[in-house]
């Protein structure tokens, strides 16, 4: 039974996101319907975040400012999920994943947890390499779900309209430049610590040479 369907722009849309910053773990919303008891993914979103090779945070005001402008626009969709990168380490959900989506699932009980990995991706250029997994928790335990791309025509061309009618997401916002140059920030400031440590630890050790020779000498 598939759980999930979703769009291929959508799909391509995450793809794009988490190869703009391959370095690093990107996140943003999942947008849709539940159609019976299938989550059908029809478009994607993001915002403010900051985010290093092994997590990511969204600004709060993040997903109810989409919830507005999905509102705004008179779509009948709403946030269904979330969806977040793990740069070449796989697709699966970590113990802050877990209460991230258990926490959203109390809200709407079928949200859906898209991870991807588009390492192979970006070295292969073949879309198909990308690692792509959903998943829910239930009774405590991770679900994967099944999932199957949309592929009705009408449908990729009508979404693919209206994505053009709300204009193209722009992921390079100012916020994201900041978000980039302060992560170089912290990483160039963690190099010059590990320097002033073995700098620190290489006088540290001339000391103690030095004190053992004046320990040797004998006074006279």
């Amino acid at each position: 039974m598939v759980d999930v369907r979703v769009h291929p722009l959508t799909l391509a849309k995450i793809l794009r996101h988490g190869m703009q910053f391959s370095g690093i773990e990107v996140a943003g919303v999942l947008i849709g319907r539940l159609v019976g008891d299938v989550v059908e993914i029809s478009d994607s979103d993001t915002g403010p975040q900051i985010g290093t090779t092994g997590h990511v945070k969204l600004a709060r005001s993040v997903a109810p400012l989409i919830a507005e402008k999905i509102q705004r626009q008179g779509r009948s969709e709403y946030i269904v999920g979330w969806y977040h990168s793990h740069p070449g380490f796989g697709c699966f959900l970590s113990s802050i994943d877990v209460d991230t989506q258990m926490g959203l699932q109390k809200m709407f009980s079928q949200c859906v947890a898209l991870v991807v990995d588009p390492h192979d991706f970006i070295f292969s250029g073949r879309p198909g390499d990308a690692e792509v997994k959903m998943f829910r928790v239930q009774d405590d335990e991770i679900i994967t779900l099944e999932y199957e791309l949309i592929l009705d025509t009408d449908k990729i061309l009508r979404n693919f309209m209206d994505h053009l009618e709300r204009g193209s997401e722009q992921y390079i916002t100012a916020l994201d430049k900041i978000r980039l140059e302060f992560y170089e920030w912290n990483r160039r400031l963690e190099e010059k610590i590990n320097d002033a440590s073995e700098g620190i630890e290489q006088i540290r050790e001339e000391l103690e040479r030095i004190s053992e020779i004046l320990r040797q000498v004998k006074p006279t």
